[in-house]
Formats: C-alpha cells, sequence, structure tokens
C-alpha cells in the first residue's frame, strides 16, 4: 500500500500539469471583429454570457489543485507521521487505503486525455480559441486527431473531467477512502466540482459542437461538407 501511496504522490505533479494544459487557453482571445464573424451564432445564450464555460474550467482547475495539495498532504502525514503537522482528518493515518486499478484507470484516462487535447492544440495553433470565432486567414484543419474525429479537443476535455473525477474523488480515491462524502461541508465542495464539470461538459457537446459545425460550415463550404464525409464523428469514432 505505501508502494501505491508513492506512486501518487509522484503523480500529483504530473497530474498538475495536465490540468494546466488542458483548463488553460493555449492562445490569447481572438479580436472582437473575429469573434462576430458570424452575428447569429456567435453566442450560445446558455455558457456564453454570465457565468460561462471559461470561468467554469478556471473554477474546476483551482478546485483539482486544491484537492492535489489536501492528497499531498495526507500522503505525507501518512507516510511519515512524526515529521507532517496532522490536520483535522489526518488522524488516522493507518487507515489510509486506495484502490489500484481504480487509480490506474483515473490516471491513464486523465494523461490520455491531456494528451490528445494538447495534440489538438498543436495542430490547431493560433486557430484554437475558446471564443467561437473565425480568424483572419483561417484555414480547415483536417489531419492529426482531426482526421479522426471533428472536434478532439471536446472529446478530450469531457474525457478528463471523467478520469480526474474517478480519480480524486471516486469509489477507490483517497478522497473517498477517508469518508469525506460524509463531511457535509466537503460533500459541497465535491457536487460543485463535479457539477461544474458536468455543465461544462453539457456546454460544449450539446450546445457548441453543432454550431462550431454550421460556422465552419459556412465558412468553408465544399471543403468542409468533403471532410465531414471522410471524417463523420464528431466526438467518438463509431458512436457520436
Amino acid at each position: 500500500m505505501s508502494s501505491l501511496l508513492c506512486l501518487r504522490l509522484l503523480f500529483i505533479p504530473v497530474q498538475a500539469v495536465c490540468v494546466q494544459y488542458t483548463f488553460t487557453p493555449p492562445t490569447k482571445a481572438p479580436p472582437p471583429g473575429e469573434q462576430d464573424k458570424y452575428e447569429t451564432i456567435k453566442r450560445f445564450q446558455f455558457g456564453e454570457s454570465g457565468f460561462n464555460i471559461i470561468q467554469a474550467t478556471a473554477v474546476v482547475k483551482y478546485m483539482t489543485w486544491a484537492v492535489n495539495i489536501w492528497e499531498f498532504v495526507t500522503i505525507l502525514t501518512h507516510l511519515f507521521p512524526t515529521t507532517v503537522y496532522r490536520l483535522p482528518h489526518f488522524k488516522t493515518a493507518l487507515e489510509l487505503d486506495v484502490d489500484f486499478a481504480s487509480s490506474v484507470a483515473g490516471a491513464l484516462l486523465l494523461v490520455s486525455a491531456a494528451i490528445l487535447r494538447v495534440s489538438a492544440y498543436r495542430h490547431l495553433g493560433r486557430f484554437f480559441t475558446y471564443q467561437l470565432s473565425i480568424r483572419n486567414g483561417h484555414k480547415l484543419v483536417k489531419d492529426g486527431p482531426y482526421s479522426i474525429m471533428r472536434h478532439p479537443s471536446y472529446t478530450a476535455l469531457v474525457a478528463f473531467f471523467v478520469g480526474n473525477a474517478w480519480y480524486q474523488l471516486g469509489p477507490g480515491s483517497i478522497w473517498m477512502r477517508r469518508g469525506l462524502w460524509s463531511s457535509s461541508l466537503l460533500m459541497s465542495f465535491s457536487v460543485v466540482h463535479v457539477c461544474l464539470a458536468a455543465y461544462v461538459s453539457f456546454v460544449v457537446t450539446v450546445l457548441r459542437v453543432p454550431k462550431e459545425d454550421r460556422m465552419l460550415k459556412k465558412q468553408f463550404r465544399e471543403e468542409w461538407e468533403a471532410w465531414s464525409k471522410k471524417t463523420p464523428y464528431r466526438l467518438l469514432p463509431l458512436v457520436y
């Protein structure tokens, strides 16, 4: 068990880096003129104004880092009980237990998702923006992960949410094994964390994907039509 805890301890900075790359815009926001290219579809009405998906992903990022810090201190308390100050919820170090299969599954999913997300960033380059826009000199990118599905960055984002939640808050996690879901305050934290991830996932998959397709179709016409026939799946090959 100590070996698994050491591995989770070493994985914390890896996870933090994955979170940074997955949830941080790779480019600056495009100027208003590029965002306003198509007035009729530039706004979602939901998820774009008010508390939007950019703000929601930022909150999820900081909440994830907060759990990282808590887990780091918890593991150190268990491995070196005489060198780390015992905070509330850290008193019973001998009860600390995690599930190997659950940890590996969550870690593999979130790392794979982060790699796919970064690959999407690299292939789109300056055309990748959190805001729906057509950049000056915009080109339709059809290679790399975009040759398999039309919106791989959103696939990666949703997969990261699932893997991260499973790894940090799921049945085999330290959070669950320490019984923190039974604390009203910490359960509220966990629920907000999961609900924000679900909110962003809903906005990008249900609302943004079809509108982004319409925008690209209007801009690139026959080129987009040919690409959509060659790459018919939006988010998940053979499924959707």
